[in-house]
């Protein structure tokens, strides 16, 4: 991996780290020193401003599909409100209703309140119009989601041309028209990935909170818990590969206490990760207690994808079948067909990423690509033309990807640029699809 001028260089976590590490031997307890995340200098400055010229141009490009989308015939009963109004499509109309009215329906609580919130902040300035102030509040994110995924790429690639191909993998991921929308993908977005990256600098305060907005965006915020609590027990070095083999081995029972009692240690001296790792969980608990007050049933945000959205729990290999089966029950060259196609060649390239890229990334990002994998296939739909319900857009978030392929990227550009190439194609036919009101899930 080339490391740019622009970045302090460092042992790389995961490797160098290891060889540095104390043998660990707990059938006599003992207080090892903490292993310290390793520093890297991310230019801050030069990340933003690559974010922003991408931002300024992408804006251009949405500008002009908007116009295109406008002069094409809409499904009937979509919006006509307009160019503007092209973009107050599906799942927004949930959110400007809980902007407008807070919570007054069961079936809401499965949108979590951060972005309803901002959007009623942000219509201050909008003049009281939500519709603008949800595609305010959106566009900036996407801003911030690029500035986020590229200082990610800063800290873990040490090199400056990762971070350019980083942010292009994500604006040009085929369902990433969804940081544009009035969606939530852009704060969910920012929020994850400055959780990861504060959390692997071992800022466990900034990355607490950062996970904590997460898990207020986007019930996916659970996601989160296990990359963090890896990271943290890393950092502490309870994850040692010495620990595992004692386990192994006669005098068990002696080194789980001695693990134990370390981690009791490891509590005391840095509680704040602690703190990051109930971040989400904690969120999920508000929400529980919300759901009682407001709807008198606590569990409601567990239930309310089965109970009011059709989507029911069933094991993962059926539901993958399924979804590969509707391909074929759906008419050919259909844009459903068109979808399912798409949804499952998102899945498949997360997939792949996290298995080639398992020995190349830090261990939490693995864990952080398989919740978002289950996540997205866990809760198929009961009928309707297609198992799952949007796992494409549900992806957007997976940066692990995104990191892994600016790393392929960068050493092959005609590669790149045939990739990007259609990435773009793709995803401008579907967010003109979505734009003249088909659903795209």
């Amino acid at each position: 991996m080339s490391h740019g001028r622009y970045f302090d260089t460092g042992a790389d976590d995961e490797m160098d780290t290891a060889l540095r590490l104390p043998k660990v031997v707990f059938p006599v307890p003992e207080t090892a020193p903490a292993m310290q995340a390793v520093q890297v200098r991310v230019p801050w400055r030069r990340v933003m401003l690559i974010a922003l010229i991408f931002w300024g141009i992408s804006r251009v490009v949405y500008l002009l599909l908007g116009i295109v989308a406008s002069l094409l015939p809409q499904v009937p009963g979509a919006h006509g409100l307009g160019m503007l109004g092209l973009w107050q499509r599906f799942d927004t109309n949930w959110y400007l209703g809980i902007a407008s009215q807070g919570y007054s329906k069961p079936a809401q609580i499965a949108f979590f309140p951060l972005y309803p919130a901002l959007i009623r902040v942000a219509s201050i300035v909008t003049g009281g119009n939500l519709l603008v102030a949800a595609l305010l509040v959106a566009n900036v994110s996407c801003l911030t989601a690029l500035i986020a995924v590229g200082g990610l790429a800063a800290r873990e690639l040490r090199d400056v041309r990762a971070v350019t191909f980083s942010m292009l993998a994500l604006l040009l991921y085929p369902f990433s028209f969804f940081l544009t929308a009035a969606y939530t993908e852009g704060l969910f977005v920012t929020f994850a990935a400055l959780s990861l990256l504060f959390a692997r600098q071992g800022r466990w305060r900034l990355a607490g909170l950062m996970a904590l907005l997460a898990a207020a965006t986007r019930p996916t915020g659970v996601a989160l818990i296990a990359p963090l609590a890896w990271e943290w027990l890393r950092q502490r070095q309870l994850t040692h590969p010495a620990i595992g083999a004692a386990l192994l081995r006669p005098g068990r029972i002696q080194v789980a206490r001695g693990w134990l009692s370390e981690l009791a240690r490891a509590v005391r001296a840095e509680w704040t990760g602690i703190l990051a790792i109930f971040a989400v969980p904690a969120v999920l608990a508000a929400m529980t207690a919300y759901a009682g007050l407001r709807f008198h049933h606590p569990l409601l945000i567990f239930y309310v994808r089965r109970d009011y959205w059709g989507l029911k729990s069933a094991p993962i290999l059926p539901t993958l079948y399924r979804e590969v089966s509707d391909i074929f029950l759906n008419p050919a060259g259909s844009i459903t067909q068109f979808i399912i196609v798409l949804d499952l060649l998102a899945l498949a390239a997360v997939t792949v990423a996290a298995v080639v890229w398992f020995r190349r990334t830090p261990f939490a990002f693995t864990l952080y690509t398989l919740g978002l994998l289950y996540l997205a296939v866990a809760q198929p739909t009961s009928g309707g033309l297609h198992a799952l319900q949007g796992p494409g857009r549900y992806l957007v978030p997976a940066l692990p990807l995104f990191l892994g392929m600016s790393e392929v990227l960068e050493r092959r550009p005609k590669l790149a640029v045939a990739i990007f190439t259609l990435c773009a194609v793709l995803q401008g036919v579907i967010a003109l699809r979505f734009l003249t009101g088909v659903l795209i899930e």
